[in-house]
């Protein structure tokens, strides 16, 4: 996740939106995947403290019956 704002951060650093042009179709690399990765990333965190909490309730006999 580090690794991911540190992306972002490097490409707001370098203006990466003034070369677009250059870049060809490596543009496409920090412009539409390091978001995805975001995205994905956070959901997965969701997903798993959603899980966990759900998992917790089980053990300890709270869950609906």
């Amino acid at each position: 996740m580090v690794d991911l704002v540190g992306d972002y951060y490097h490409g707001v650093t370098l203006n990466l939106s003034a070369l677009s042009g250059e870049l060809g179709a490596a543009y496409a690399i920090p412009i539409l995947y390091v978001p995805l990765l975001m995205i994905t990333h956070g959901a997965a965190f969701h997903l798993m403290a959603r899980h966990r909490h759900s998992a917790s309730r089980l053990v300890t006999g709270e869950a609906a019956s």
